[in-house]
């Protein structure tokens, strides 16, 4: 299942964020720890390159499902020298 879970603008600043959760290996209300297989999560900064990541710490919890899906994430990028990126927060949306 593809959540999109945002597009934030900042000072002409656009950071584009997609997850993937593989529902079938998991459960409203489960908590999942990054990495995973279960879980793809990136983001990625058109304007400035040096500010995508797709490898990830910490954790997903998929609190419910559609047609009012809902995620918290609490998550810290993992490559060299992105520590400072991070997706902190409950997203939800209806579909």
């Amino acid at each position: 299942m593809f959540y999109p879970i945002g597009l934030s603008t900042v000072c002409g600043t656009s950071n584009y964020v997609h997850m993937v959760l593989q529902r079938s290996q998991i459960a409203p209300g489960e908590r999942i720890t990054l990495p995973s297989s279960r879980v793809s999560l990136s983001i990625n900064n058109p304007q400035d390159l040096t500010k995508k990541c797709y490898a990830w710490t910490g954790t997903v919890t998929w609190n419910s499902d559609v047609p009012s899906w809902s995620v918290t994430l609490d998550a810290t990028c993992s490559e060299t020298g992105k520590s400072s990126i991070k997706l902190v927060g409950t997203f939800s949306g209806d579909q």
